[in-house]
């Protein structure tokens, strides 16, 4: 079997969490390392796609789709999943410039 990087499960996750994950910090309950889902081990071509830790080689998830649905069914081997959000800031962003548009004449941000 050809092994993946997390982000092949990225579809999967979302279908599953409702949001983007592939950035979560995953923590392994064997080894204790800790990475990024996206740096996780992926094999899809099993009866249902199971995800490994790359220091250790345990099993974190199994996912399965089942009529149509994604599901997890086991994340017994995951100690820590979590996703974090940036903190949000009202501060403008110094790399952002003001360029007229073309139709108004106007300066607008990008």
């Amino acid at each position: 079997m050809d092994a993946l990087d997390g982000n092949a499960i990225g579809g999967m996750l979302i279908d599953v969490f409702g949001t983007e994950m592939t950035v979560a910090s995953s923590t392994c309950g064997t080894c204790g390392a800790i990475r990024p889902v996206a740096e996780l081990v992926v094999y899809m071509q099993a009866p249902g796609t199971v995800v490994r830790c790359r220091t250790c080689g345990s099993v974190l998830m199994v996912f399965i789709k089942a009529h149509g649905v994604t599901c997890i069914v086991d994340m017994a081997g995951m100690a820590s999943l979590s996703r974090t959000e940036p903190a949000l800031s009202a501060k403008r962003n110094p790399e952002q410039i003001n360029m007229p548009n073309e139709q108004t004449g106007r300066d607008t941000e990008r």
